[in-house]
C-alpha cells in the first residue's frame, strides 16, 4: 500500500502531463501481479507505452480507469485554487471515499484512484 500512497504523491506533485507516469500507472493498476516493472528506455517499455491511454493528461481517460477499476463508485470532481477529485463507494458502503488533489483534473483523479486502490488492496489481504 505504501508503495501506492507514494504513487499518488507522485502524481500530485506533476504540474502537467507525464508519458512515463500514465506506463507506471498503468503497470501498478492494471498489471498488478507482474513481477517487475519494464525499465524505461528499453524497446518494451517504449512499445507498451504507445499503447497506453494519456491518463495524466485526458479527463476523459483519468474518469475511464476509475470507472473501470471501481463500477459503481462516483467519480467527482471540481476545481477552486487547484483540482480536486474524489473516488465515492455507492451509498451503503463500509468504505471511505478517496481524494485527489492537483494542479490538473487528471492529475487529481488519478490520484484519488490510485488511493482507491491501495486501500482495496489492502482490504484484501487483511479481512
Amino acid at each position: 500500500m505504501t508503495d501506492l500512497l507514494a504513487l499518488a504523491a507522485e502524481i500530485e506533485a506533476l504540474t502537467g502531463p507525464d508519458m512515463d507516469m500514465n506506463t507506471r500507472i498503468a503497470w501498478r493498476l492494471l498489471y498488478p501481479t507482474a513481477d517487475e516493472s519494464p525499465e524505461p528506455g528499453t524497446e518494451f517499455y517504449t512499445a507498451i507505452s504507445r499503447g497506453i491511454p494519456r491518463y495524466t493528461k485526458s479527463i476523459d481517460a483519468a474518469y475511464a480507469l476509475g470507472r473501470e477499476l471501481f463500477p459503481g463508485w462516483a467519480i467527482d470532481m471540481w476545481c477552486r485554487d487547484t483540482a480536486n477529485a474524489s473516488v465515492i463507494p455507492p451509498t451503503g458502503s463500509e468504505s471511505p471515499f478517496f481524494q485527489g488533489r492537483a494542479p490538473t483534473l487528471p492529475l487529481a483523479i488519478c490520484a484519488a484512484v490510485v488511493r482507491a486502490v491501495a486501500q482495496s488492496r489492502t482490504l484484501t489481504r487483511n479481512p
